[in-house]
């Protein structure tokens, strides 16, 4: 699952995170690997904890797993919730392992998909009004936050669908 051999450490630790977490949690049936990944990700990103990170990422990249458009979208969506510099750092990670993995295949590393431009309307109104139905659909609530509170308003009727405008555009 981690397409890598597990480390030589045989303390305690190690010995109960492979016991329990690998033999465990990542054989129950429920979740597949790739959801797994998908739940795993951005926790050690959330964490801090950078060796992890890393072998988190090459080990979904490595298994085809998760593709790198899709890692690229999981840090956007990461960025969000936890921030750009949590975000800057987990794309990093994924920046070097993407390329890792291309050396050690002896491959040209390719280009992934770009996620921009983004496909949401451009103009402030039909931002907010798109923005506004996705807040609602996102949190199955009839209604979103009222436009004139700049901690609820547009800002977060914007973000929390993935569409973020300049804040020019909300005045």
């Amino acid at each position: 699952m981690m397409t890598f051999p597990p480390p030589d450490d045989s303390s305690p630790t190690a010995s109960g995170l492979i016991d329990y977490v690998f033999a465990e949690v990542w054989s129950r049936p429920l979740l597949s690997r790739r959801d797994r990944r998908f739940v795993t990700l951005p926790c050690v990103a959330a964490a801090d904890a950078q060796e992890p990170l890393e072998q988190h990422v090459y080990a979904a990249l490595n298994s085809g797993d998760v593709t790198i458009t899709e890692m690229r979208e999981i840090v956007l969506h990461f960025a969000v919730y936890a921030g750009w510099p949590k975000a800057s750092r987990f794309n990093m990670a994924v920046d070097e392992q993407w390329d890792r993995i291309h050396r050690e295949r002896s491959l040209p590393v390719t280009p992934p998909e770009p996620l921009l431009p983004l496909v949401t309307p451009s103009d402030p109104e039909s931002r907010l009004a798109g923005g506004e139905k996705s807040f609602k659909d996102i949190n199955c609530i009839p209604f979103a936050p009222p436009r004139d509170n700049p901690y609820s308003g547009p800002a977060s009727s914007t973000s929390s669908s993935g569409k973020c405008g300049c804040a020019r555009d909300w005045a």
